[in-house]
C-alpha cells in the first residue's frame, strides 16, 4: 500500500540529510512501528506522505501510495490518507464535539442525512456520545485525542497515520487510546503507521518495525519484533532504553553473561517467563547489588528548609465552574525533585502555574522559600527564583533561529557576534562554556540554525530546557519535560536533573512518565479528586500500585520486594559520560567544522552557477513585474479618462454609476490573473488572515481619524506575498471593514485605491528587497524604505482618489472644488501617511519574517 523508496530529506540551510536511503514497505492491513531517536527524522518521514503537510527541504527519493507518487494524488485520493499528530490541541479547529466530527465531510460536500449517520456512528463506536454535544475546551486531554482519532476514522481512511499519539496522556488514558488504534486495525483492516517512543504497549502488538538509523544513513526494517529487539541489542544501540522493560531485563543479563537472544522477551507474560527461567542469576545481581534499595527507604530531606508551600490553596476557572483545587496543600523542601502525577485534567498544570504567579489562587497561600508570594515582585520570581518549561515548549520561542533564541539568555552574548559559519561551535565554546555545554550535552548541535517552530518536537523540548537552565534559577519547573524525547534521550535528562540536584536546585516535576519519574524523583505526589491523597518516596509509592506503576513491578513483583526499576536488580549505570563534554566530542566537533569547510570548496562551482541562473531569473521576474505594472497602468489611464468623461456630463447625478465602474474595472485585472493562474488555498489563507487582521485594526482604531492600519496591512501583504495578493488584500479589508463604518459609493473608491497601494508595493518591495536586504530576510533598512513608501503611496494615491471622489459629489463643481478638497484633506492625509508608516514600522519586520518563514515551510 505504501512504499518508500531511496527517500532522503535534508533542509536548504543544513550542510546534512536528517535520514537519507530509507527504503520500505507498509503492506496492507498491517501495523508498522516507527522508532528513532529525537530528532532523526521520524515525523519529517510520515508528514511527506501527504504533500501538502511536508516540511519545507531538499527531497530525495520518492513515496508511492497504491502505486501512484504521492506528489500526483488528487485530493480525493490524499483524503483517504488519516494523520493524527501528537499536537492535540491544534489539531481541533472548532469548537462543538459533533461539529469537530463534521468538518472534514462538510469540506467535502456530503448530504446532511448522510454526514448525520456517519457521525452518529463514529460516536457511538468511540464511545463519545456521553460528551457529543459539548464544548471542545472543556474536554480532556484523553478524550480531545479520542475526538481527533474519531474525526479522522470519520472520513473513511484506507491508511492511518499516527504521530506520538499518546505522548501527553496519562497512563490510563494512553492504554484506553492505543487499543482503540488496535482495535480499529483487527475490526476493519485499517492500515496503520505509528511512530512512538514509548514502546510498552506497542511493541509486541505492531507486525513490522522499521527502524531510522541515522549512523549508518539508512533504514533498517526487520519484520519480527524480536530480531528487532535482538538486532539493537547485540549491536549496543541507545534505542535499547527504549525496548519493553522485559527486553531490557535481557539485555542487562546479556551484558553480564552473554545470555542467549534466541528468544528475547518483549512483553510482560515474555519478561516473567524469562525471569522465572533465569531466577538464580538474575537474584545472585538483585543480592549484590550495590545499589542499597533499603537507603531509599529513608526520607533525607526531613530536616531541610521548604522551598514551596501551598497551604489551603482553592482554584476555579471561572465563579460557575466546579474547584480544580480545593483546600489544596504542598510541601517542596530545597535541592528536592518533587514529581506530581494524576490522570489528565486533574489540575497538575494549574498548580504548577500558581506556584510560578502565572494565575491567582482564588484562596490560600503560595510561599516561596518561607516568603509570601504576594510579596514578591514579579522581576524576582521570573527567572531568578522561577524557570518555568510549559508543556507546550514552543510559547518560549519569539527568535527566528534556535541559535538566538539561546544566545539571548547570555548576558552580553548576542546573535549579531555570532554568524553561523565554520567554527560555529568553537566561537560559542570560546565565548560562553556552559552554553557549549548545554548544546552539545542535548546534542541540538544541527537544528541551531533552523527555525525554532520547524523542528521536532523531542528537540523544541531540548531547546526550551536549555533556554530556562541558562537563567540558573533557584526552582526549576517542568511540565511533562519528556515529551517527544525517545528512551536514551529521557535517561540523559534524568542524569543531568541530579546534576542539578546536586548544585542545590529545587526540581518540581509534572510527568505522566512513570519510568522516568520513579528515576528522578526523591519523592512523588498523586493528585487526585482536586487534592495531594498520596505523598511517598519512589519505592514506597510505586511498589503497591497496580496501573500508577513500572512494568519492571508488574514483572518483578511476586519475586522480589522492592524493585521498581531495572536499576533496582542490576545496579546504578555510570551516567559520568552522560554528565561532561568528552574529548571525543570536542573532535567530532572539529571534524564536522572541516567537513563543512571541504564541503563548500567543493560546491564552488556549483553555487557559482546557481547565483548565474538566479541573476538571469531575477531579471526575467523584473520584466513580467515590469510588463504587468505596464498593462495594469493602462487600464488604470483608462479608468480615470473615463471617470473624467462621466464626471463632466453626468457629474450632477451619476457619481453612483462612476462608482460601480470603477468597482468592476479594479476587478477585471483581479479576476483576470487568478482566473489564469492557480491559487493554492494556503495562499488564500495567508491572504485572509492578513485582511481579518486589517479588518479588526480598523475597528480597534474606530476612535482615531484617518490613523488605520489598512493601509500598512495592505503593503505588507504585496512585500511580503505579491502585488496581486496585495491588492486582493487592500480591497476586501476596505469592503469588509466598511460592513462596520458604512457602506456606500465610496466603497469602491477605497477598494480600487487600497488595492493599488498593494499593488504597486509588491512590485517596489521587491525591486528594493534585492539592493537593501543584503543576504538578510527582512533588513531594518528594507523596512525604513517601506515606510517612506507607505507615507507616500498613502498620502498622494489614495488622498487623490478619495479626495477626486469627494469632488464628484459636488456635482458640476468639480473643477472648483477638487483643489479646494486637496488643500483641506492635507492634514487628514499627512495622519493617515504617517500612521501607515508607523504601522509598518512596528509590524513590518516581524510580520513579514513570519509570512516569508511560512511560505518556505509549507511551500507557498
Amino acid at each position: 500500500m505504501l512504499r518508500f523508496e531511496n527517500f532522503g530529506f535534508k533542509y536548504e540551510n543544513s550542510e546534512n540529510s536528517i535520514f537519507s536511503n530509507v527504503n520500505f514497505e507498509v503492506n496492507e492491513g498491517e501495523v508498522t512501528l516507527l522508532i528513532g531517536k529525537s530528532g532523526c527524522g521520524k515525523s519529517t518521514l510520515i508528514r511527506s506522505i501527504k504533500p501538502y503537510m511536508a516540511r519545507k527541504g531538499i527531497v530525495e527519493g520518492t513515496i508511492y501510495y497504491k502505486g501512484k507518487d504521492v506528489k500526483t494524488l488528487s485530493e480525493e485520493e490524499l483524503a483517504h490518507i488519516g494523520y493524527v499528530s501528537q499536537d492535540i490541541e491544534n489539531q481541533i479547529v472548532t469548537d462543538k464535539v459533533w461539529h469537530e466530527l463534521a468538518f472534514g465531510l462538510e469540506n467535502l460536500g456530503m448530504p446532511q442525512k448522510e454526514m448525520r449517520l456517519r457521525c452518529g456512528e463514529m460516536a457511538a463506536y468511540f464511545g463519545i456520545e456521553d460528551w457529543y454535544n459539548r464544548d471542545t475546551d472543556s474536554l480532556s486531554t484523553g478524550q480531545k485525542q479520542l475526538l481527533n482519532l474519531a474525526s479522522v476514522m470519520v472520513m473513511k481512511p484506507d491508511l492511518l497515520i499516527l504521530d506520538e499519539p499518546a505522548s501527553t496522556l496519562d497512563p490510563v488514558a494512553e492504554s484506553e487510546l492505543l487499543e482503540r488504534v488496535f482495535r480499529l486495525n483487527r475490526d476493519f483492516g485499517i492500515t496503520i503507521l505509528i511512530v512512538m517512543h514509548e514502546l510498552e504497549e506497542v511493541f509486541n502488538r505492531a507486525d513490522k518495525i522499521v527502524f531510522i538509523n541515522n549512523e549508518s544513513d539508512t533504514s533498517v526494517v526487520v519484520n519480527d519484533k524480536r530480531n528487532m529487539a535482538r538486532y539493537l541489542i547485540e549491536n549496543n544501540n541507545n534505542q535499547v532504553y527504549g525496548l519493553p522493560s522485559a527486553s531490557r531485563i535481557c539485555s542487562e543479563l546479556y551484558k553480564r553473561e552473554d545470555a542467549s537472544l534466541s528468544d528475547v522477551p518483549i512483553s510482560i507474560a515474555d519478561g516473567k517467563r524469562f525471569l522465572n527461567d533465569n531466577f538464580e542469576l538474575i537474584n545472585s545481581y538483585y543480592e549484590n547489588n550495590k545499589y542499597n534499595i533499603d537507603k531509599l527507604n529513608e526520607n533525607s530531606f526531613n530536616e531541610v528548609a521548604n522551598a514551596i508551600e501551598l497551604k489551603h490553596v482553592y482554584y476555579k476557572y471561572n465563579k460557575d465552574s466546579d474547584f480544580v483545587l480545593e483546600d489544596f496543600a504542598l510541601t517542596v523542601k530545597e535541592g528536592e525533585v518533587y514529581t506530581i502525577m494524576g490522570g489528565n485534567g486533574c489540575g497538575k498544570s494549574t498548580t504548577l502555574s500558581i506556584i510560578s504567579k502565572l494565575i491567582n489562587p482564588n484562596d490560600g497561600k503560595v510561599i516561596l522559600f518561607g516568603k509570601d508570594i504576594k510579596k514578591i515582585k514579579d522581576e524576582d520570581i521570573y527567572g531568578k527564583l522561577i524557570g518555568f518549561i510549559p508543556q507546550e515548549p514552543r510559547n518560549l520561542f519569539s527568535k527566528d533561529t534556535v541559535l538566538e533564541e539561546l544566545l539571548g539568555k547570555v548576558k552580553g552574548f548576542s546573535y549579531d557576534d555570532l554568524k553561523a559559519d565554520d567554527g560555529l561551535l568553537k566561537k560559542i565554546e570560546d565565548e560562553n562554556k556552559d552554553l557549549y555545554d548545554y548544546i552539545t550535552f542535548f546534542e541540538i548541535e544541527n537544528v541551531l540554525s533552523l527555525n525554532p517552530f520547524d523542528i521536532s518536537g523531542g528537540e523544541m523540548q531540548k531547546v526550551a530546557m536549555i533556554k530556562v537552565l541558562l537563567l540558573n534559577s533557584k526552582i526549576i519547573i517542568m511540565d511533562e519535560p519528556t515529551k517527544g524525547l525517545d528512551a536514551f534521550a529521557k535517561s540523559k535528562m534524568a542524569s543531568y536533573i541530579k546534576k542539578l540536584k546536586g548544585m542545590g536546585k529545587t526540581i518540581l516535576l509534572v510527568s505522566h512518565d512513570i519510568e522516568f519519574s520513579a528515576s528522578v524523583s526523591d519523592r512523588l505526589g498523586f493528585l487526585f479528586n482536586r487534592r495531594i491523597i498520596s505523598d511517598a518516596i519512589p519505592t514506597l509509592f510505586f511498589t503497591d500500585n497496580h496501573f500508577y506503576t513500572t512494568v519492571t513491578r508488574r514483572i518483578t513483583r511476586d519475586y522480589f520486594k522492592n524493585v521498581i526499576l531495572i536499576k533496582d536488580i542490576f545496579g546504578e549505570e555510570d551516567n559520568d559520560n552522560n554528565l561532561s563534554i568528552c574529548n571525543k566530542k570536542k573532535s567530532q566537533d572539529k571534524n564536522i567544522d572541516k567537513t563543512v569547510e571541504n564541503a563548500k570548496h567543493k560546491n564552488t562551482n556549483k553555487i557559482d552557477s546557481n547565483r548565474i541562473v538566479n541573476s538571469e531569473n531575477e531579471k526575467l521576474d523584473s520584466h513580467l513585474m515590469f510588463r504587468k505594472l505596464r498593462n495594469y497602468i493602462i487600464v488604470a489611464a483608462l479608468v480615470y479618462g473615463i471617470m473624467l468623461g462621466i464626471s463632466k456630463t453626468y457629474a450632477d447625478q451619476k457619481y453612483f454609476l462612476m462608482s460601480v465602474i470603477v468597482l468592476l474595472v479594479s476587478m477585471i485585472g483581479l479576476a483576470v490573473f487568478f482566473e489564469k493562474k492557480k491559487i493554492s488555498g494556503k495562499r488564500l489563507v495567508l491572504i485572509a488572515a492578513l485582511t481579518a487582521l486589517g479588518v479588526v485594526g480598523r475597528v480597534l482604531f474606530y476612535m482615531i481619524p484617518a490613523f488605520k492600519p489598512v493601509g500598512a496591512i495592505s503593503i505588507i501583504a504585496g512585500v511580503a506575498l505579491d502585488p496581486f495578493s496585495g491588492f486582493l488584500c487592500g480591497s476586501l479589508m476596505a469592503f469588509l471593514s466598511n460592513a462596520f463604518f458604512g457602506q456606500g459609493s465610496w466603497t469602491a473608491f477605497q477598494m480600487f485605491s487600497f488595492g493599488l497601494v498593494g499593488f504597486l508595493a509588491g512590485i517596489i518591495g521587491s525591486l528594493l528587497r534585492r539592493s537593501l536586504n543584503k543576504g538578510k530576510s527582512v533588513s531594518r533598512k528594507y523596512i525604513v524604505a517601506i515606510a517612506v513608501y507607505g507615507f507616500i503611496s498613502i498620502f498622494l494615491i489614495y488622498g487623490f482618489i478619495m479626495n477626486f471622489f469627494t469632488s464628484l459629489t459636488a456635482g458640476k463643481a468639480i473643477k472648483e472644488t477638487l483643489l479646494i478638497n486637496i488643500i483641506s484633506g492635507i492634514p487628514l492625509d499627512i495622519i493617515h501617511g504617517v500612521s501607515t508608516a508607523v504601522f509598518i514600522l512596528i509590524l513590518g519586520r516581524p510580520l513579514i519574517r513570519r509570512i516569508y518563514r511560512i511560505k518556505y515551510k509549507y511551500e507557498i
